[in-house]
């Protein structure tokens, strides 16, 4: 227990703040017990989304300090799990929702991980020893890292970009069948609370709808617009939302370059999403600033 307490590899215990933690091994487990310490200590800014976040690259983005809490496969009561966690142990100052209808579908854990006896298996458990065996294969450059100390994890490397045909056979699949953009009670909830939480604690909330390639969002447009208006009844006007569906970002969905396949963005895509994010966030900041000066 003394030795996984001094190797700290979770963040856990005691002062945190400038050290900068990988992600080792399991992802929800990791950036779950993330939450409770090194996150809160070192950044002011939080992205929550599934995989179509995932590579976001904050680290690009020197200005803020932010860390990609999105993952793989996430529903929204996953990522209210990190979000309560963060918003309760710290003071953050921004929160990036990634909205994307799979995260709708469902509600629940998608694993048996994230729950809070994790806490105190991190001091001896057989999760404590493959962390261990998984960081010493990635020092000795047997394993590659997937994940870095931003949190930010690129799952596009290993694909060959052919988005332009995915996306075609995709769309034409969606016109002739349909796409399910249901949106689940309990998923609603769960996003609800991380916004309502985010008001208590004064944490600026920024939304953005995912893009989708256009001929997909045209193949099937009634129903992503009828998904955009039910979840984007969440938000106020003091709050900044996004939608890269709409006609201002026609020119970046058109472009088949953006995209790995049907649904996640290449790099230069996902650089382009959030540069506007955070373009947008300095807006709003500015403006506010200015009218604080003028009420002065």
């Amino acid at each position: 227990m003394a030795i996984n307490i001094y190797m700290n590899d979770y963040g856990l215990f005691g002062d945190v703040r400038g050290k900068l933690i990988p992600v080792y091994t399991n992802e929800r487990t990791s950036k779950y017990l993330f939450s409770y310490n090194y996150i809160p200590s070192n950044f002011e800014g939080l992205i929550l989304g599934s995989s179509v976040s995932n590579n976001l690259n904050v680290k690009d983005f020197k200005q803020y300090q932010i860390y990609n809490g999105s993952l793989s496969g996430a529903n929204y009561t996953e990522l209210r799990l990190i979000a309560e966690n963060v918003m309760t142990h710290g003071n953050l100052k921004f929160i990036i929702l990634c909205i994307y209808p799979y995260s709708a579908r469902s509600h629940g854990r998608r694993s048996s991980f994230m729950t809070p006896h994790e806490y105190w298996e991190s001091l001896g458990s057989q999760a404590t020893f493959d962390l261990y065996r998984n960081k010493i294969l990635i020092l000795l450059g047997i394993k590659e890292l997937k994940r870095d100390e931003y949190g930010f994890h690129d799952s596009n490397t290993d694909k060959i970009i052919d988005s332009r045909r995915q996306i075609s056979e995709v769309a034409y699949a969606y016109k002739k069948n349909g796409y399910n953009t249901f949106i689940d009670d309990m998923a609603y909830q769960d996003l609800a609370k991380i916004i309502t939480l985010a008001r208590t604690k004064d944490v600026r909330i920024i939304a953005y709808f995912h893009p989708h390639p256009y001929e997909i969002y045209a193949a099937q447009k009634d129903n992503f617009n009828d998904f955009r208006d039910k979840i984007s009844l969440l938000f106020v006007e003091r709050d900044i939302v996004l939608d890269f569906n709409s006609d201002q970002f026609l020119s970046f969905t058109k472009d088949y370059i953006n995209f790995v396949d049907h649904t996640h963005l290449s790099p230069k895509g996902a650089q382009y999403v959030l540069r506007e994010i955070i373009k947008k966030f300095d807006e709003h900041t500015r403006f506010k600033s200015g009218q604080r000066r003028l009420n002065k």
